[in-house]
């Protein structure tokens, strides 16, 4: 089984993938309003935007763990490469969360 996370300007995504016969097969595929967005002050990623990040991320790590699923592959758009203080906000979600984002 695998799950991927899809970190997005306004809505992060989890899908849960099982293999089967060579396909896969979504199994599960939630999606929660962040707003990242709406966090971004004179180009960074504020305090509470991180917050946000990590309290969704940790509860997507959770519902992939009850799964079975133990490593989710985390991936952000715009939402955190575009902003100027995008590899300390993505590094204290990582620290924060145990998850590894591509970005």
């Amino acid at each position: 089984m695998y799950g991927i996370v899809d970190i997005g300007s306004n809505t992060m995504r989890l899908v849960i993938y099982k293999v089967e016969g060579g396909k896969p097969r979504v199994l599960l595929n939630k999606k929660e309003m962040a707003e990242l967005a709406s966090f971004i002050q004179d180009g960074m990623m504020v305090a509470d935007g991180i917050n946000r990040a990590c309290y969704i991320l940790d509860s997507f790590n959770l519902l992939a763990k009850d799964l079975g699923v133990n490593n989710l592959h985390v991936f952000a758009t715009a939402s955190l490469r575009n902003i100027s203080n995008s590899q300390a906000a993505v590094s204290e979600i990582e620290d924060r969360t145990g998850l590894a984002i591509n970005y």
